[in-house]
């Protein structure tokens, strides 16, 4: 499922955690693919790794991090979905009456002025 590129930002971010560079690129890609899911899971994955193996630490603060800002992203990603304002362009129906119903006076101005 996963792509050369998506796979080449992964090995540069699970390199060093701590490197805010690799790591924003590797979320960011997968933010713009819509990948956040595949992004949360390696970081849960490397996590939990971590914590079986002897390399605790900050490596998993930092991991916690990351996963923090793929959270708060994909959140922020619903909220905007959700708050688009709906279109603001009139109903065909309304065009129709709007222009009977000017028809209807220019026509009875016509009258007025121009009739016997």
């Amino acid at each position: 499922m996963a792509d050369d590129a998506l796979e080449a930002l992964w090995d540069a971010a699970r390199a060093e955690f701590a490197a805010d560079g690799p790591n924003r690129a590797f979320i960011e890609y997968c933010r713009a693919r819509g990948e956040l899911p595949e992004a949360a899971r390696r970081y849960r994955e490397a996590k939990q790794s971590l914590a079986t193996g002897s390399g605790a630490g900050s490596g998993s603060s930092a991991i916690e991090k990351r996963l923090a800002a793929i959270a708060m992203i994909a959140m922020s990603d619903i909220d905007m979905r959700k708050s688009e304002p709906p279109s603001k362009r009139p109903h065909p129906v309304l065009i129709a009456l709007a222009a009977g119903i000017l028809g209807v006076a220019l026509y009875g101005l016509w009258l007025a002025f121009f009739g016997q």
